[in-house]
C-alpha cells in the first residue's frame, strides 16, 4: 500500500503472495532503465527509534493517547532485553505478529515519498530492501545520497556495504527474474490447473527439473528468495524431494529456516522429522529466538497421535529443551 488509507484487512502479508508482484515491477524498470539501484537499511528493526515511530503514527490519524500508550507499552514488553535491563527506547521486536511489521512498514512512508518523486515511481520496496531504476551511475549515486539524508532524519542509515548500482542485465541475474517467472507459472498451474493425477505428475516433473537446474547455479543475489519459493511449492504438492536439503539448511542458512519449517508442517510428522528438529534444537545451531520459535511452532502444529513413540519423543524433547533454556538464563 502506498499510504495508511490503503492499509486494511485485505493487505496480504505472506511473502509468497507479494513476491511475484514485486518481481513484475522490477522486470518493468529493468526493461526501461539502464541501471538498477539496490540498497537496504542497516539493522532496520533494531534501529527504529520508538519516539519517532510514535510521532509518525500520531501524524497519520487521530489515535487516542491511551491507545498509543498501550501499543508502545506492549512493544517494549515484547522486546528482548538482556539481563532484564531497562528498554533503550530503540528497536521493534522481531516476532511472529503482523503488528511490528506493519509499524515498520508505515515508518518508511516518508522514504516512499522521496522515492516516488526521485524515480517517477520506478521503484519497489520490500520492507527495508529498496530497488529503483535509474539511467546513469551518477543518477544512482544521487538517489542513494537523498535516501540516506531522509533516513538520517528518522534515526536510520543506509547499509552502504549492500548498496549497489547494477547494469539492468546484471539486475535480472541478481533478482533471478527468469527463475521467478517460471516458478510463478508452475504455482499458477498448481493452484488453478487441473487436479488430475496426470496434471499433478507433470507439475512435479517441472518443479523437480527446475530445482535441479537451480541447485547447479551459484548462490548469488537473492537466491534464498528463490529457495523459499521452492520450499513453498514442494510443500503445496506435499512432495518430500527437498527433505534431503534440510539438515544443511537448518545448520547454515538462518534466512531459510522459516520456509523449511513451514515445508515440514505441510509434509506432516514422522519420527525422522522429529529427530531432525531435535538435532537442530539441541545443537549449537539454534541460538536465536526466531529459530527456536519456528521450530517449536512446527512441532505443535503437526497433527500428532495422542499416544505412541512420536509423542513420547516430543515429550522428552520438551524436557531436554526446558533444561537447556534453564542453563542459559542469567542467574539471580
Amino acid at each position: 500500500p502506498g499510504s495508511v488509507e490503503q492499509v486494511d484487512g485485505t493487505f496480504a502479508y505472506p511473502w509468497w503472495l507479494l513476491w511475484p508482484q514485486f518481481q513484475k515491477r522490477i522486470w518493468k524498470f529493468t526493461n526501461s532503465h539502464e541501471y538498477v539501484v539496490i540498497t537496504d537499511i542497516a539493522n532496520y528493526f533494531d534501529c527504529i527509534p520508538l519516539t519517532s515511530l510514535r510521532n509518525t503514527l500520531a501524524s497519520c490519524s487521530q489515535f487516542s493517547e491511551n491507545l498509543l500508550n498501550f501499543l508502545f507499552y506492549l512493544l517494549e514488553s515484547f522486546s528482548w532485553r538482556p539481563y532484564y535491563m531497562p528498554h533503550s527506547g530503540v528497536g521493534l521486536p522481531q516476532i511472529n505478529f503482523d503488528a511490528p511489521r506493519l509499524l515498520a512498514h508505515a515508518y518508511l512512508f516518508k522514504l516512499d515519498e522521496e522515492l516516488e518523486n526521485a524515480t517517477n515511481g520506478n521503484f519497489v520496496r520490500w520492507m527495508d530492501d529498496v530497488d529503483a531504476g535509474v539511467n546513469s551511475r551518477e543518477e544512482g549515486k544521487q538517489l542513494l545520497r537523498k535516501l540516506d539524508n531522509v533516513l538520517g532524519s528518522q534515526g536510520l542509515r543506509l547499509n552502504t556495504s549492500k548498496s549497489k548500482i547494477l547494469f539492468a542485465k546484471d539486475a535480472v541475474t541478481h533478482f533471478w527474474i527468469q527463475e521467478n517467472r517460471a516458478l510463478t507459472i508452475i504455482e499458477a498451474s498448481i493452484k488453478h490447473g487441473a487436479g488430475s493425477p496426470r496434471a499433478q505428475e507433470k507439475q512435479k516433473r517441472l518443479l523437480k527439473k527446475g530445482f535441479r537446474q537451480f541447485e547447479r547455479k551459484d548462490r548469488t543475489g537473492q537466491w534464498d528468495k528463490v529457495f523459499k519459493r521452492y520450499f513453498n511449492l514442494f510443500g503445496m504438492i506435499k512432495d518430500n524431494s527437498l527433505e534431503k536439503c534440510l539438515p544443511s539448511i537448518l545448520a547454515d542458512s538462518p534466512s531459510l529456516r522459516g520456509a523449511a519449517f513451514r515445508y515440514l508442517v505441510r509434509l506432516g510428522v514422522t519420527k525422522r522429522r522429529v529427530d531432525l528438529i531435535e538435532d537442530f534444537l539441541l545443537s549449537g545451531h539454534c541460538e536465536d529466538d526466531v529459530s527456536l520459535f519456528e521450530a517449536v511452532q512446527c512441532l505443535i502444529t503437526w497433527e500428532t497421535p495422542a499416544t505412541g513413540q512420536i509423542v513420547q519423543k516430543m515429550a522428552t524433547l520438551a524436557i531436554s529443551l526446558a533444561k537447556k533454556m534453564t542453563n542459559i538464563l542469567p542467574q539471580a
